[in-house]
């Protein structure tokens, strides 16, 4: 039963002309749309297929282990078409002005020589206990972030509130003076947004805030890009439908799914330099 799975997947991906990540798949129907056929099967077999020559265009998760698929030479330069993040959400009454990677750590890691207990072991904080809270429903990527890059070595600590709802984590922002809240996007009308910094030794020192332009930048630390790649002998062929994805509409998709699109002027200059010779 599994080889007879693989070659329908196989199949499949042959008969595609854009894969991708199995997150980016409410994109399938847009794509359609302009005539299109796509694959969203995961980032693994769709790099395997777009390596083959069988895809023309791919999606992918990059990790920073290094980029999910090799462009050949005169490929059009890779796009990042939207961003998964985690945004560092504390109640209003927070004084607080940033936070760093490592700081994140002391507050959400078990093991940790350096504890972030108290909001008084920050600038700014009042002497109250940190309650930290994670927000990632299916889809999200925000507890991959916290533990592939904020504390890769340690579980969570116990008393990290998780499984959390966007209501449920809206209303803590909204109510909790102690609360310091991971979530996809920040909840609306309530809490505030803290910059970050890398913070670890030997990166940046600066804290930004997740505004699209630093996230698509990779400025802000907090993020997993999610990348377009296209083959150049399919880059014409293909150009309604990269130009489908660069829209506010596929935009519009990508956020309700969490995510955060490029600025529209890195999507409208990207499709610029795909019409360059």
């Amino acid at each position: 039963m599994r080889p007879f799975f693989g070659l329908l997947l196989a199949f499949a991906l042959n008969a595609a002309d854009i894969g991708g990540s199995d997150l980016l798949s409410p994109l399938a129907a847009g794509l359609t749309k302009v005539g299109a056929t796509s694959d969203f099967a995961g980032t693994l077999p769709a790099a395997r297929a777009y390596a083959d020559g069988r895809l023309g265009a791919v999606l992918l998760m990059e990790r920073s282990g290094g980029p999910a698929a090799k462009d050949g030479p005169g490929d059009p330069p890779p796009f990042t078409l939207a961003s998964s993040a985690a945004v560092v959400v504390v109640h209003r009454s927070n004084a607080v002005t940033q936070l760093t990677l490592p700081q994140l750590a002391g507050a959400f890691a078990r093991d940790r020589r350096d504890p972030l207990t108290h909001w008084s072991g920050l600038p700014g904080g009042r002497s109250e206990l940190v309650s930290p809270a994670l927000c990632s429903p299916e889809g999200h990527f925000v507890r991959e972030l916290l533990t592939g890059l904020v504390c890769p070595e340690s579980p969570l600590r116990p008393d990290v509130r998780q499984g959390l709802t966007p209501e449920a984590a809206s209303q803590l922002a909204a109510s909790r003076s102690d609360i310091l809240l991971l979530i996809a996007q920040p909840p609306a009308g309530v809490g505030r947004i803290l910059p970050v910094a890398d913070g670890r030794e030997g990166r940046p020192t600066s804290a930004y805030l997740p505004t699209p332009e630093n996230v698509h930048a990779g400025d802000y630390p907090l993020r997993l890009p999610i990348v377009l790649h296209v083959r150049k002998d399919r880059a014409r062929v293909l150009r309604p439908a990269l130009s489908w994805l660069c829209s506010d509409e596929a935009a519009d998709i990508l956020r309700q799914r969490g995510l955060h699109p490029a600025p529209a002027e890195a999507r409208r200059r990207w499709l610029l330099r795909l019409d360059t010779p």
